[in-house]
């Protein structure tokens, strides 16, 4: 009888140790798929970090500029100057960052003949003023082609933008739901245990 008694102890512990273990490679690997997640998130949370940039290195330029066509002193051109390397980089991180969204990387490179163009309607405008044409210089900026450009850019970025909010969303919930279901794994393998 006392052996029988042993018997039934030590296989209620082999049975808790053995839900013990499965708790705990179920929280091992539902945490690691969660630090994953997490990782996609902040990576697509760069993502929209570098599409904001990118946004505002373009309207800095366009702002140094106008400013330069209206006043004709060189200083308003460093936002533009800085710019054209800026945007250059930031586009490569853009790049980089959504690599593994073929839509995203279309949009991209949609952008990036729409930036030439605008820095080389930018450049027109600049040599007019600096040749002494401030009419003409001006005239070209109130034709509305720049703002063509920049419109279909921003177009391009909007959709950029929404795309990666989404998806960052969406990597968001799958985190927290791996979250919950880490802790549920633990709850219930404890009280198995």
């Amino acid at each position: 009888m006392k052996l029988l008694i042993q018997q039934k102890i030590q296989a209620g512990f082999a049975v808790a140790l053995v839900f013990l273990l499965l708790t705990g490679g179920s929280a091992w690997w539902s945490a690691r798929r969660n630090v994953e997640t997490y990782g996609a998130a902040a990576h697509t949370h760069e993502g929209i970090e570098r599409v904001n940039d990118l946004l505002a290195d373009l309207l800095d330029m366009q702002a140094g500029v106008r400013g330069f066509a209206i006043s004709g002193q060189e200083p308003f051109l460093q936002p533009y100057q800085d710019g054209i390397a800026t945007v250059g980089r930031t586009v490569a991180e853009v790049k980089r960052l959504t690599q593994d969204n073929p839509e995203q990387l279309r949009r991209v490179a949609a952008i990036e003949p729409l930036i030439q163009e605008r820095i080389s309607f930018s450049n027109k405008v600049i040599n007019l003023r600096r040749s002494g044409d401030t009419a003409g210089a001006l005239e070209i900026i109130a034709s509305g082609q720049g703002k063509g450009t920049m419109d279909e850019i921003r177009r391009l970025i909007a959709e950029l933008m929404d795309n990666e909010n989404t998806l960052l969303q969406q990597r968001t919930d799958e985190a927290q739901a791996l979250s919950s279901t880490t802790i549920a794994i633990v709850a219930v393998g404890s009280l198995l245990s």
